[in-house]
């Protein structure tokens, strides 16, 4: 586009041309070895720094004198048209020398329209390219709020599988505790039931299978169930009553076998297990009941052992006998009442089981989340990544975008006048008569 404007600016003046045309070929000698340097020099003279008052082209002549550093294409337009008429080629000269007026007249008339024409295209695609970046920056702003948005949901939902894994943990962590104490309780209570009650016994322990047999007998009428207890209470209170049925039977064997001389001592063995009962930390309550019936019971067999030991009338006898009876309906409904409180017991048991499947089945629910949970994370991650693979391509695209000269509104609007002053120039050339 400079090239076409500075042959314009030529073209526009044959008549000087003509007059210089001589001294140009006398000096194109010594110009041709410098004259990539020079014409570099003449579009960049800003880069290098001037020397005062020093002569730039001897030969392009003004009317001060030759052209020095301080002489500016763009600020003068007398020196641009000094420099323009000189910038010929060998071959332009030869062109131009064989044509007319008129003929160079309208190849500049062309070369003006191709000018504007290019300054015109320029500023277009100059305008294009603003947009263009303007758009990008828009897209790049619109792209950082997004990555926002995931690094605020990618935080929530760390959040939620921590509180997830820590909920998890603590009650993993307060089951395997309610075991530890339910274990050592049975330890403990089994330890002290060996050597207390069942010094002769084997060292083995009945276990909680035997005890659900034996409690598979059917409540007696009349009982009510035990609420349903949780946790060590249920354990505990289950040993109770299998340790308050083992003892009943126990004593009851004893007395059946026993003098009656050996009954003070089975009272005193009772007392010394009621003192041992209170001082475990445990509900004990019913089988301070138990013991206290068998107690009873056994001050009644001792009762009816002396009386029997002695001649009886029969209304004595009968009116003991009653009693004997009453004694026994009493044993028997107690037993029922015990069998009721194993038959409640099992029942707890079976809610606790049902509740440790629930807990088992919720960690397994808590699990699958978590892996879900995960698999969600790394779909966000790869999406994090991707996005900012885009971000660093379009910062790359607005780098590469403002390398390019952005026109502001001043620059558009010179670009508009220097249009129209081609124009004019070109209605100007339309008007030339020639003779």
């Amino acid at each position: 586009m400079l090239q076409s404007i500075v042959s314009s600016w030529v073209i526009c003046t044959p008549g000087i041309w003509c007059l210089q045309r001589i001294e140009y070929f006398e000096r194109l000698c010594w110009e041709c070895a410098l004259r990539g340097e020079e014409e570099l020099g003449i579009f960049f003279s800003d880069t290098g720094v001037p020397r005062q008052g020093n002569v730039w082209r001897p030969s392009f002549l003004s009317s001060n004198g030759p052209l020095t550093g301080e002489d500016s294409v763009m600020q003068d337009a007398t020196t641009a048209t000094i420099v323009a008429r000189n910038l010929l080629t060998p071959k332009d000269s030869r062109l131009l020398s064989g044509r007319s007026d008129e003929l160079a007249v309208q190849e500049s008339l062309a070369l003006s329209v191709q000018c504007a024409g290019s300054v015109s295209n320029m500023g277009q695609r100059l305008l294009a390219r603003s947009r263009q970046v303007e758009s990008l920056m828009a897209e790049v702003e619109s792209l950082k709020q997004e990555i926002k948005q995931l690094k605020y949901e990618n935080r929530s939902l760390h959040v939620l599988a921590n509180n997830y894994s820590t909920g998890m943990k603590r009650k993993l962590d307060e089951l395997q505790e309610s075991e530890g104490r339910i274990q050592s309780d049975r330890q403990r209570f089994s330890s002290f039931l060996q050597r207390h009650i069942f010094p002769g016994s084997s060292s083995v322990w009945p276990s909680i299978e035997t005890s659900n047999a034996l409690s598979s007998m059917p409540p007696a009428p009349g009982v009510l169930p035990r609420p349903n207890l949780s946790g060590t209470e249920q354990l505990i209170h289950r040993i109770n009553l299998r340790a308050a049925m083992d003892i009943k039977s126990h004593i009851e064997g004893r007395i059946l076998k026993c003098p009656s001389e050996d009954l003070a001592l089975l009272k005193e063995d009772l007392s010394k297990l009621i003192s041992a009962i209170d001082n475990l930390n445990i509900d004990s309550s019913s089988l301070k009941i138990k013991i206290a019936e068998i107690m009873a019971a056994s001050t009644e067999y001792s009762s009816l052992r002396v009386i029997s030991s002695k001649k009886l009338s029969p209304d004595v006898r009968a009116h003991q006998l009653a009693a004997i009876d009453l004694s026994l309906t009493q044993a028997r409904s107690s037993q029922q009442a015990a069998s009721g409180d194993y038959q409640s017991t099992e029942t707890s048991l079976a809610s606790v089981r049902v509740r440790l499947d629930t807990l088992m089945r919720e960690q397994e629910q808590l699990g699958i989340e978590a892996s879900k949970l995960e698999s969600v994370l790394g779909e966000q991650g790869a999406t994090l990544s991707q996005c900012q693979e885009e971000i660093s391509r379009l910062e790359q695209e607005k780098d590469m975008a403002m390398e390019l000269p952005i026109l502001s509104l001043t620059e558009v609007e010179t670009l508009k006048a220097l249009e129209g002053l081609l124009e004019d120039r070109l209605l100007s050339f339309r008007d030339i008569v020639f003779k």
